[in-house]
C-alpha cells in the first residue's frame, strides 16, 4: 500500500541519517582517541612494567630469590640452592643441603673425597653467577660477587659425550 511504501521510505531515510550521524560519532571518537594515543601508549607500558615488576616480585618470594649485590671485592653464598637438584633431591626424598661459601681470592683449590659435593657446589655457584649477570635474582639468602667478562665452566659436555648434557669425566 502507499501508506506502507511511505513508511518504507521514512525507514530508509533514518537508517541513511543513523549511519550518517555514527560516522560523525566515530570520526569524533577516533579523533580523540588519536589525539589522546601518546598517552594511551603511556599507560600501556606502565601498566606493562608494573604487570612484570610483579610477576618478578611473587615469582621471587615463591623461589626464595635474593637480589645479588654485584661489584663485590669477594664471592659469597649464602644458603644458594640449585634449583634441579633441589628439585631432585625432593623427588627423590633426600636431603638437600644449600651451599654457603666464601671465597675472598679470585682463584680457590676446591678438593675433597668423591661424592663431596665439589661438583654441585660448583655448578650451584656457576648457575647463581649466570643469573646474576643476566640480571635476575638468585636462589639465595644473599649472593655477592663481581661481574666477570668471560665465564668458562671446564665440566661442560665435550664433543662426543656418551649422553648428551653428561660428562663422565666432569670437573675432575
Amino acid at each position: 500500500s502507499e501508506e506502507e511504501l511511505r513508511a518504507q521510505a521514512e525507514r530508509d531515510g533514518l537508517l541513511g541519517e543513523e549511519a550518517s550521524l555514527e560516522s560523525a560519532v566515530l570520526a569524533r571518537l577516533s579523533a580523540a582517541i588519536s589525539a589522546e594515543a601518546p598517552a594511551l601508549a603511556r599507560y600501556e607500558d606502565a601498566l606493562r612494567d608494573f604487570d612484570l615488576a610483579r610477576a618478578r616480585a611473587v615469582l621471587a618470594e615463591a623461589l626464595r630469590l635474593a637480589r645479588p649485590r654485584l661489584r663485590a671485592v669477594r664471592l659469597a653464598i649464602a644458603r644458594g640452592r640449585l634449583l634441579p637438584c633441589e628439585a631432585d633431591c625432593a623427588r627423590l626424598s633426600l636431603a638437600y643441603r644449600p651451599l654457603d661459601l666464601v671465597l675472598e681470592e679470585r682463584a680457590a683449590l676446591v678438593f675433597g673425597s668423591n661424592m663431596g659435593g665439589k661438583t654441585v657446589a660448583l655448578q650451584t655457584a656457576l648457575c647463581l653467577q649466570i643469573l646474576a649477570q643476566a640480571g635476575l635474582f638468585a636462589p639465595a639468602e644473599a649472593f655477592e660477587t663481581e661481574v666477570y667478562r668471560r665465564i668458562v665452566y671446564a665440566g661442560a659436555p665435550r664433543p662426543g659425550s656418551p649422553e648428551p648434557g653428561r660428562d663422565e669425566e666432569g670437573l675432575s
